[in-house]
């Protein structure tokens, strides 16, 4: 292949690797939603609607030479095709095999864009064959996995190239990809750009925070020097009665010699000096208008360009937010645990780096809520409750500068009884007070390192680490976090968080062994001072 296309391809995978996890990312939420009870149309609807994406990812995929993706989507396709034609219908063991390929895909993607790659082999015809087996009524009961083909994975292989894996038929059938798509799919309103050079914009914006405050500074050292002119003028103001005194001598003496005494030429040259140091007066009057309006205007300016770049960095709750469904999906799933996943307030925008931090601590959250909230199907019928737990998660502005995420539900709640005993026993507070703890003061317990109400480890939870680390993280943040809870009517827990990262710049002092920063707007200037010269 030519130097030009070969290049030509890079460029293209480059922008498929980003739009692949997209299509991944809908077809994985739609079989979420297929998942639940749906009616017969919108059954067909979301089945059609997953074919599509499924398609759609099978031909980009072609585009840019990446036939296993291809291969494991053309298998999927089949599936889906199944469905529609209805000679196989949607099963858990088929849901199940779907996510466990989606994962697979996510794997080929993640170690395509490390610039390593995985050979076609014997987990490919594994994955692709336990797929054909779902377009059957009885679909096998496990597909190969991620964890499957892992092994499978080397750094110093490429892509292989697309491979004639379609009749020449079936392929002139289906509509013709234009590979172009790739490089303008997104909408012409919006642009793709790395949130690394949104970071460098914002920087860069809170660097003019110093011109902003250079023209500040010199207003003031304008003003400082008008002021002087005050003092001149009190001090010229004593000498008045002085200088009629003088002036009418002049006069005299001009009158009588008819020439120009000393005394006159004095008078002159004050009479010059003071016109000349009020006209000074007036210039530098207006020079500091001048400034003051050129301050407000710079001002804003650098404010309107600090707070559009911090807008730039604002993104939705549900960018973190669209893999939460799954995850609580998979921990139910090795449970044997059933919960469907409410999130509200998913479009409410806050800052990249605050949706970053809160990434892990939302995991551990819904750990927690799988683990030691929901009961499993038979328990909650016992306790007269749905077989099907509910967990929602809420998002809200609060007053203007905060975000408020609640997470509750409805299962048996905190066990504080377990939660004091696994107090006392880390030594946080002794029995006795632990006997006298109302179960509300208790509760937030659950918040220290290693306070568990688990009486074993897993691989889910078990060492009380998850909840400390959520504190942690919001508070961090400049945040909080509280949690409520009702013997089996579930528990829930609220954080509330700044909405963006505050910015300043300032200077780092060392003073006792502790460090401080002092906003750059309260420093004068910096010096270098011995110890021998403080006294």
């Amino acid at each position: 292949m030519p130097a030009q296309d070969q290049e030509f391809i890079k460029k293209l995978q480059a922008t498929f690797a980003t739009e692949a996890q997209e299509h991944v990312q809908v077809i994985s939420n739609l079989l979420l939603e297929l998942e639940k009870s749906l009616s017969p149309a919108a059954e067909i609807t979301a089945i059609e609607n997953i074919y599509r994406e499924a398609h759609t990812l099978k031909g980009a995929s072609r585009a840019v030479d990446l036939s296993s993706i291809e291969k494991i989507c053309q298998a999927m396709e089949g599936v889906f095709a199944a469905w529609k034609r209805q000679s196989a219908s949607p099963s858990r063991q088929a849901f199940d095999a779907l996510h466990r390929t989606l994962d697979a895909i996510r794997e080929l993607l993640s170690s395509f864009a490390k610039k390593s790659g995985r050979p076609e082999g014997p987990w490919l015809a594994e994955l692709v064959h336990s797929l054909d087996a779902l377009q059957s009524a009885e679909p096998p009961a496990r597909a190969a996995t991620a964890a499957d083909v892992k092994p499978a994975l080397r750094s110093d292989v490429d892509f292989p190239p697309a491979g004639p894996i379609e009749s020449k038929k079936e392929i002139a059938s289906e509509p013709a990809f234009d590979a172009s798509r790739l490089t303008s799919a997104a909408v012409p309103e919006t642009v793709r750009i790395s949130t690394s050079k949104l970071d460098s914009r914002l920087l860069q914006a809170e660097d003019m925070l110093a011109v902003k405050a250079m023209a500040a500074s010199r207003v003031v050292q304008l003003r400082e020097i008008t002021s002087s002119f005050e003092q001149w003028g009190k001090e010229w103001d004593k000498l008045a009665a002085d200088l009629r005194v003088m002036r009418r001598e002049s006069e005299q003496e001009k009158a009588a010699n008819r020439s120009a005494s000393r005394s006159g030429l004095l008078l002159h040259f004050l009479d010059w000096n003071l016109n000349y140091v009020r006209a000074l007066e007036n210039k530098l009057n207006s020079a500091v208008a001048h400034a003051q309006r050129d301050h407000i205007g710079i001002g804003k300016r650098v404010d309107d360009l600090l707070e559009d770049s911090k807008k730039l960095l604002m993104l939705p709750f549900s960018t973190i937010a669209d893999m939460f469904p799954k995850i609580v999906r998979d921990l139910c799933s090795d449970q044997g645990k059933e919960a469907d996943l409410l999130i509200q307030g998913s479009d409410v925008a806050m800052d990249k780096r605050i949706l970053e931090e809160m990434k892990d601590a939302m995991i551990h959250i819904l750990r927690n809520c799988v683990d030691h909230g929901v009961e499993k199907p038979q328990e909650r019928k016992r306790l007269n409750k749905p077989a099907r737990a509910a967990i929602t998660i809420a998002v809200r502005q609060v007053n203007g500068s905060k975000v408020e995420i609640r997470v509750s539900d409805d299962g048996a709640g905190v066990n504080v009884e377990n939660v004091k005993k696994s107090a006392v026993n880390r030594g946080i507070l002794p029995a006795s007070e632990a006997r006298n703890l109302s179960d509300r003061d208790a509760t937030p317990l659950i918040f220290h390192s290693g306070v568990s109400t688990s009486p074993m480890i897993t691989e889910i939870s078990g060492r009380g680490l998850g909840m400390a680390i959520v504190r942690a993280k919001a508070e961090k943040l400049g945040g909080n976090v509280t949690v409520e809870s009702q013997h089996h009517a579930g528990t829930t827990l609220r954080m509330t968080l700044p909405l963006t990262l505050a910015t300043f710049r300032g200077i780092v002092v060392s003073a006792a062994g502790q460090m401080f920063v002092i906003p750059t707007t309260n420093v004068e200037r910096v010096l270098r001072v011995k110890a021998s010269e403080i006294k």
